[in-house]
C-alpha cells in the first residue's frame, strides 16, 4: 500500500505546462475556509496564460508522460496575478508589476501541513501589522541583527536561505496582516518577471540581501552567496516569528557600490560576498491583488489537515447559507429597481460600469488610495451584510467619513479617471445621486428612494 504523502511548503511543484517552482504555503480562502496553496502566477500558470483551472502536480517530472500526483487546480487567472502600477523615479515614470501571485484549490483528500523544512518550523500566520522586522540602512553602515533576518526554504539547494531587507529611499504604505505601517524597504525597480509575458520589471518589491546562516564562522568568500535561484520562485519568506511576509519572485545581480574610504570593513566584506540578491512580493500586496478576484485568504497558525470535498465542512455549509441569503438580497434590490423606468436605467448603468470601476479601484493608484481613505471597503462590507440581513443598517459614517463624503469623493475620481462613457454618466446622474443616495441605509428601501427621485425628475 502506497504511503500517504503530506505536502509542505518548499516542495517543488509543476503546472500543466511543466513550469517548475516552489509550493509557497497553504492558506484558507476567507469566503468558505477551503484550503488553497499559494505561489507565483508564473509558476502555477506558467505558459498557460489564457487558461483557468490549470492542474498543479507534485513532484515535478522530467517529461509530460510521467507527471507527479495531481494536488490542486488554479483559481482566478494568470494575468490577474500581476498588478501593474506606475512609480515616479529619477529618470521619470516607470511601469512595472507589484505582484506575481496566484492560488490553487487543493483536491479532496490531499494532506497538507504548513511546517517549513530545514528547521524553520510551523508557519505562525501573518504579521498583525508591518513586517515584524526592521529594514537595514546599508549605506549608513548599519549591520543586520539576527532578529531582523528573513528566511525561506530553497527547493533547489535544499537549504534555508537567510537575508535581510535593505532600507531604500522609497516609502509606501503596507497593510498586510492588519493595520497600516510605513515601510522604507521597498525596492523601486529591478529584475524581470519570468515566464510568459516577461515584459515589465518588478516594482515596489522588497530587496533582500543574502547572508550566511547565523553562527557561521568566518567571512564568506567573495561572490559566494545568492538569495535565490531559478526554481525557488513562489517560496514564502518568513520573519523570525515564522510569520509570512512575502513570496520569492525573482533574482537580481548584486550591483551595490562599495566605498573603501567610508564603508566599515565588515560592510565591505558583506557587500562583496553576494553574487545575487532577491526580490520578494510583499504579502500585503499579494492579498490585496488576489482579493480583487474574490480570492482573499488568511493564514491561520499551525495549519495542517486533509482537504475535504466541497460542502463537507461546517464553515462551507455556513458560507453556502450566507451566499444564498446574499443572493436573495440582491434579487430583492434588483426587483425593486426593475419596478420603475428610472430604476431600470440605474440597474443598466451599474451593470455597464461595474467592471471598469473595479478595475480603476484595483489598478489606478490614485483611485485606490481615495477608495480606502473614503472607507469604501468598509461601506461595501456593510452593504453586503445588509443584503444578507435586511435588519442590518449601513452606518451614517465610518471613521469620520460620511456616506455622502464617500460618494462625493468617488464620483470626483471616477469622473477624472474613467472612460468617456463613465465620465458622461457620472456628470449626468451625480446631482440626483447626491440628493438621494446618502440617506439610503438599507437596500430594502431602494425602491422608495428611486420613486422619490423619479417624482422629482417628473416635477410631481
Amino acid at each position: 500500500m502506497a504511503a500517504v504523502i503530506t505536502y509542505t511548503p518548499g516542495m517543488q511543484i509543476e503546472n500543466g505546462a511543466e513550469v517548475k517552482g516552489a509550493l509557497g504555503c497553504f492558506v484558507t480562502r476567507v469566503s468558505d475556509s477551503k484550503i488553497m496553496l499559494l505561489s507565483n502566477a508564473h509558476i502555477l500558470f506558467g505558459g498557460a496564460t489564457n487558461s483557468q483551472g490549470v492542474n498543479v502536480y507534485q513532484p515535478p517530472s522530467s517529461s509530460s508522460c510521467c507527471k507527479g500526483a495531481l494536488i490542486a487546480s488554479t483559481l482566478g487567472s494568470w494575468a490577474a496575478g500581476f498588478r501593474a502600477v506606475s512609480v515616479t523615479m529619477s529618470e521619470g515614470p516607470q511601469t512595472g508589476y507589484e505582484t506575481d501571485c496566484a492560488v490553487a484549490l487543493l483536491k479532496a483528500q490531499v494532506k497538507y501541513d504548513n511546517t517549513i523544512p530545514g528547521g524553520i518550523g510551523m508557519i505562525t500566520g501573518l504579521p498583525p501589522s508591518g513586517l515584524g522586522i526592521t529594514g537595514v540602512v546599508l549605506f549608513a553602515g548599519q549591520m543586520p541583527q539576527a532578529s531582523d533576518l528573513v528566511r525561506f526554504y530553497s527547493p533547489m539547494s535544499n537549504q534555508v536561505k537567510f537575508g535581510f531587507i535593505i532600507q531604500m529611499n522609497y516609502t509606501a504604505t503596507y497593510t498586510a496582516g492588519g493595520t497600516g505601517a510605513v515601510e522604507k524597504e521597498l525596492y523601486p525597480k529591478a529584475g524581470k518577471v519570468a515566464g510568459a509575458g516577461d515584459i515589465l520589471p518588478l516594482v515596489n518589491n522588497f530587496l533582500v540581501f543574502p547572508v550566511p546562516p547565523p553562527g557561521t564562522p568566518g567571512t564568506p568568500p567573495e561572490g559566494s552567496l545568492m538569495w535565490c535561484e531559478h526554481g525557488d520562485s513562489g517560496s514564502v519568506v518568513v520573519n523570525a516569528a515564522n510569520q509570512v511576509i512575502g513570496l520569492v519572485a525573482a533574482a537580481k545581480e548584486n550591483s551595490f557600490p562599495i566605498d573603501p574610504a567610508t564603508d566599515p570593513p565588515a560592510l565591505q566584506a558583506m557587500l562583496k560576498s553576494a553574487s545575487g540578491i532577491g526580490l520578494v512580493c510583499p504579502i500585503g500586496r499579494v492579498r490585496a491583488q488576489l482579493t480583487t478576484q474574490g480570492l482573499d485568504f488568511t493564514i491561520p497558525g499551525s495549519l495542517s489537515g486533509t482537504a475535504t470535498a466541497a460542502g463537507h465542512s461546517a464553515a462551507a455549509l455556513r458560507r453556502r447559507s450566507e451566499d444564498q441569503a446574499f443572493q436573495h438580497g440582491r434579487n430583492r434590490a434588483a426587483a425593486a429597481l426593475r419596478a420603475t423606468r428610472l430604476g431600470l436605467v440605474i440597474l443598466g448603468k451599474l451593470r455597464q460600469h461595474a467592471a471598469e470601476a473595479r478595475q480603476l479601484i484595483s489598478r489606478n493608484r490614485r483611485v485606490q488610495v481615495a477608495w480606502h481613505r473614503s472607507q469604501g471597503p468598509a461601506f461595501v462590507q456593510h452593504i453586503m451584510h445588509n443584503l444578507r440581513d435586511p435588519a442590518h443598517r449601513v452606518p451614517d459614517s465610518i471613521n469620520g467619513v460620511s456616506r455622502a463624503q464617500a460618494l462625493e469623493a468617488m464620483a470626483d475620481l471616477l469622473a477624472g479617471a474613467g472612460s468617456p462613457a463613465l465620465r458622461r454618466d457620472v456628470a449626468r446622474y451625480r446631482d440626483l445621486v447626491m440628493r438621494h443616495a446618502p440617506g439610503l441605509d438599507s437596500l430594502e428601501h431602494v425602491g422608495e428612494v428611486v420613486a422619490r427621485a423619479r417624482r422629482e425628475l417628473c416635477g410631481r
